[in-house]
């Protein structure tokens, strides 16, 4: 076992990647790996001790610990850990002299956040102690993705979506959750139900229990939320209805939507419409999109187009996306751009 020291790249800038354990640090390690990203990435704890043990070119390694003495020479600093380890890395960047880019991956801060998603809308962030820069929910990035070409090309006028959450989205305690009802289940033992309160494995149920650690309320209103901002941002008026429910699947996200058109769409207009580098659009030939198939792609997967039975102005849309790696490709995005101005001041 080793101390991890990043990945060095000699005169370039580093970047912390607080809370390199989880499963959103890992995915945030691979992608800046596979992204060439222009800096030595030094991994962080979520814990001051440092303690946390990561996978570092197939051998087992230490996190550095969270501390001043680590983020003080960073340029930006992605957190990805728990809400706490977000609370210490604003407490200990306030009383520092260089300020470094700040960029909550997690979603798990309490202040004001500055909303990006610059897959979407590309941003050229300002380094600031009081400007935190919060990565948009996935929802909310794969539905602008999507709704944004309907309404600005075939004049879409209203939406209803409901997306099913995946263990993941809950961190490896989610993760873990499910695969040990799964078992437990197989196994005829008992359930449980430490983090959801309720039965996620092999079940569809509208919420998590009323003991639960989480709440699937809080991360609706962030999702619909983030999403609006979104739209305003790209000047649509488009009303969207959102519901998030419990999917019993440990990674992607799914998404049913329905459309409502100014008058009846044709399936070849959709298609053209989504003719995008960051959609896979499935038509007729192909699978339909799946979270199984979405994993590891950095696209939002579109198909099963189906025309309203009731409604011949309206239609059904299946949307499938990668969450961790969805919310990874527009951090390192952030992050690109946030280095790009450092070494421009530099030279």
């Amino acid at each position: 076992m080793r101390k991890s020291k990043g990945t060095v790249i000699p005169g370039r800038p580093r970047v912390a990647l607080v809370g390199a354990e989880t499963l959103l640090g890992r995915e945030l390690r691979e992608i800046a790996n596979d992204r060439s990203l222009p800096a030595m990435i030094e991994p962080v704890s979520s814990e001051p001790e440092g303690r946390s043990l990561i996978e570092v070119d197939d051998e087992a390694a230490v996190a550095a610990p969270l501390n001043a003495e680590t983020l003080e020479a960073a340029s930006v600093v992605l957190l990805a850990g728990p809400a706490a380890a977000t609370a210490r890395v604003e407490e200990i960047v306030a009383a520092l002299s260089a300020v470094p880019l700040l960029i909550d991956v997690s979603r798990q801060g309490t202040g004001p956040r500055r909303l990006a998603a610059p897959m979407i809308t590309p941003t050229v962030p300002q380094r600031s102690a009081r400007a935190v820069y919060q990565i948009a929910h996935p929802v909310a990035v794969a539905l602008t993705a999507v709704l944004d070409p309907l309404a600005s090309r075939l004049d879409a006028r209203r939406a209803v979506v409901h997306a099913f959450e995946p263990a993941s989205e809950r961190g490896a305690a989610g993760f873990d959750e499910l695969r040990k009802q799964t078992t437990a289940l197989l196994t005829f033992k008992p359930v449980p139900k430490d983090l959801f309160d309720t039965q996620i494995a092999f079940n569809l149920t509208p919420a998590y229990g009323p003991d639960a650690k989480v709440s699937l309320g809080t991360a609706e209103r962030v999702a619909a939320a983030h999403l609006r901002a979104l739209l305003d941002g790209r000047g649509l008026d488009l009303p969207v209805s959102l519901r998030l429910t419990p999917g019993p699947v440990f990674h992607g996200y799914s998404l049913s939507v329905w459309l409502e058109f100014d008058e009846p769409v044709a399936p070849d207009r959709v298609a053209a419409a989504l003719d995008s580098p960051l959609i896979d659009y499935r038509g007729a030939d192909t699978d339909p999109p799946s979270n199984v198939g979405a994993a590891g792609d950095s696209t939002i997967s579109v198909g099963a187009l189906e025309p309203d039975r009731v409604n011949p102005s309206a239609l059904w849309l299946w949307l499938s996306c990668d969450n961790l790696r969805l919310t990874a490709e527009n951090a390192i995005l952030l992050a690109r751009a946030g280095l790009q101005s450092t070494l421009e001041r530099v030279q």
